[in-house]
C-alpha cells in the first residue's frame, strides 16, 4: 500500500479546500494506482504530526519497513522524526536542488534565491526545534 500524508488545507484552483494528501491520492489514481492501495492521512499540520498520524496507520497495517519519500532538503528532519517509530526506514529523497549557475550569480537577487533561502531557513529552524523541543 501507499500512504500519503499531509493535511495542511489550502484553497485549490476552483476555490475548494484541499489537503496535500488528497492531491497526492488523486495524482496516484491518475497514474492508475488502484484506490484500495492508497491510504490517506489528512489530519497532520506539520512534519511531527505527519509522523505521529502516519505511525498510527502504519502500525495498524502491521508495517515493519517503509520507503520514506520527501523532498531532499526535508529528508534529514523527516528521518530523525521517523527513526523514533521503530520502523525500518528507507529514504527516497526527491526534487534535489542543485546550482548550475556560475558562482557569482549567487550574489544577484532573484526569486529562486529567495525561495531557496526561505526553504533553508525553515528546515534549519525545524531541525533546531527537533533538538531543543523533543
Amino acid at each position: 500500500f501507499i500512504l500519503v500524508s499531509g493535511g495542511v488545507p489550502y484553497r485549490g484552483f476552483q476555490g475548494d479546500i484541499r489537503s496535500e494528501a488528497l492531491d497526492m491520492k488523486n495524482y496516484l489514481e491518475q497514474l492508475q494506482v488502484p484506490k484500495e492501495n492508497i491510504i490517506e492521512e489528512s489530519r497532520s499540520r506539520n512534519t511531527k504530526e505527519n509522523v505521529f498520524y502516519s505511525d498510527l496507520i502504519l502500525k495498524s497495517q502491521q508495517a515493519k519497513r517503509i520507503i520514506l519519500v520527501t523532498s531532499a532538503f526535508h529528508m534529514k528532519r523527516s528521518m530523525k522524526l521517523f527513526s523514533r517509530t521503530g520502523l525500518t526506514i528507507i529514504p527516497y529523497p526527491t526534487d534535489v536542488r542543485i546550482n548550475t549557475k556560475p558562482v557569482y550569480s549567487d550574489f544577484i537577487p532573484s526569486v529562486d534565491a529567495l525561495l531557496n533561502f526561505s526553504l533553508a531557513v525553515k528546515e534549519h529552524l525545524g531541525l533546531l526545534a527537533f533538538y531543543f523541543f523533543q
